[in-house]
């Protein structure tokens, strides 16, 4: 697995990097590696699970639960996916689970979902599943070379509740 997770991140780094600022940070399979312990790891404590989304038993992206705030009962989930796949509604439909375990399973009472302000095949997922745009984060994230705007998502335990599982 960590080989194909690292073949996939090193086959789309180029697209990848417009959005993702970990990328450098993983260069070599073992670092891979590395990353894939940090989620089993972060399981255990309730920080929030990752997924590996497969395509005819090929790896095709990650699917996840950022580190869990246990306090205020929120989470940020993220994703990412290979370009070869993208607007098929792969990504939506990995995200509207993890929606569902995130407020039915791990009682979160908030999810959050960031995404770069022109990153226009993230932000029509949030907004297909009903999660509302909150903000929007001036200089929000160091990228690389250069700061980038974020549109900051949201959804409430209770108005997932009333618009129903989707």
């Amino acid at each position: 697995m960590q080989e194909s997770r690292f073949a996939l991140t090193d086959r789309d780094r180029h697209p990848l990097r417009r959005w993702l600022p970990w990328l450098d940070q993983v260069q070599s399979v073992r670092e891979s590696l590395e990353y894939m312990l940090q989620c089993i790891e972060q399981q255990p404590a309730g920080d929030g699970p990752t997924f590996a989304i497969y395509h005819t038993k090929n790896l095709i992206g990650i699917v996840g639960f950022h580190p869990k705030d246990q306090q205020q009962e929120s989470a940020a989930l993220g994703y990412w996916l290979s370009q070869n796949y993208a607007g098929r509604g792969i990504v939506t439909a990995a995200t509207a689970t993890l929606l569902n375990l995130g407020f039915n399973d791990m009682q979160l009472s908030r999810i959050e979902l960031h995404c770069h302000v022109d990153n226009s095949a993230s932000r029509p997922i949030a907004e297909k599943l009903g999660v509302h745009l909150t903000e929007l984060r001036t200089n929000s994230e160091w990228l690389y070379d250069h700061w980038a705007d974020q549109a900051i998502y949201h959804l409430l335990k209770e108005d997932y509740a009333i618009e129903g599982d989707r």
